[in-house]
């Protein structure tokens, strides 16, 4: 069975850990005197970026370390928020087609570049981890993307969809899988790979209700067959 998979923050969620659990944190140092929080947020930034410029992938993302050398402060690890906090920042038609996928046969997988202690309670607290059958995060395979190798540990891809291209589409084309844009990319890139060259998606969507038809076009594309729940129907 082929596996569709997908970046989580910008295409499943609008960035629940940023928004529920960091920026409230740095304004919490910022009512206790510590400077304004945009500052401390900058310094943090800042570093991480310098991680990886350096080639330190993984490292860029792990918040914790990041936060203890840039503030001498320790991030406390998110907790599972109440459903009615996540719930408006999921992405608008994501249930229905996760839905529609599970009913033309395929497997999907989280393959994001946020630690796994940053991202979990969010899908758990909309019972979302039950849809997935790997959640992919570079301290579980040791890569980031745009390192291919962020498909490593997963069966035959079909394809994988994201927001960013210069993250999602450079790792996918790395990896011989078909990259799908959701939605406009972003006007500024975030951390692009220097070595690479300017990569254009395969596929762009405006939003989640056009992946069933176009995960159908893939498979057919690739197996001539649709598989379901009920059995095998030859594409014509």
């Amino acid at each position: 069975m082929y596996t569709v998979t997908f970046d989580l923050d910008g295409t499943i969620f609008r960035s629940p850990f940023w928004r529920l659990h960091l920026r409230p944190w740095l304004e919490l140092l910022s009512h206790q005197g510590r400077g304004e929080w945009w500052d401390l947020w900058t310094n943090i930034r800042d570093l991480g970026n310098r991680k990886w410029q350096r080639g330190d992938w993984v490292g860029a993302f792990d918040w914790n370390a990041i936060i203890l050398d840039a503030l001498g402060e320790v991030l406390p690890h998110p907790k599972v928020p109440p459903w009615a906090a996540v719930r408006p920042l999921l992405m608008p038609y994501v249930s229905e087609t996760l839905l529609a996928l599970t009913e033309i046969g395929v497997d999907y997988a989280i393959v994001t570049n946020g630690f796994y202690s940053y991202q979990a309670p969010y899908l758990e607290a909309l019972g979302l981890e039950r849809w997935f059958h790997q959640i992919v995060t570079p301290d579980r395979v040791g890569a980031a993307k745009p390192d291919p190798r962020v498909f490593s540990q997963l069966g035959p891809v079909l394809c994988h969809v994201g927001d960013r291209p210069e993250h999602d589409a450079v790792a996918a084309k790395r990896a011989g899988i078909v990259s799908i844009q959701m939605g406009p990319a972003p006007s500024v890139p975030d951390r692009p790979d220097f070595l690479a060259a300017a990569v254009t998606p395969d596929i762009t969507v405006d939003d989640f209700r056009s992946l069933p038809t176009v995960i159908k076009g893939l498979l057919r594309a690739r197996t001539g067959v649709l598989r379901s729940r009920h059995g095998e129907v030859a594409l014509p």
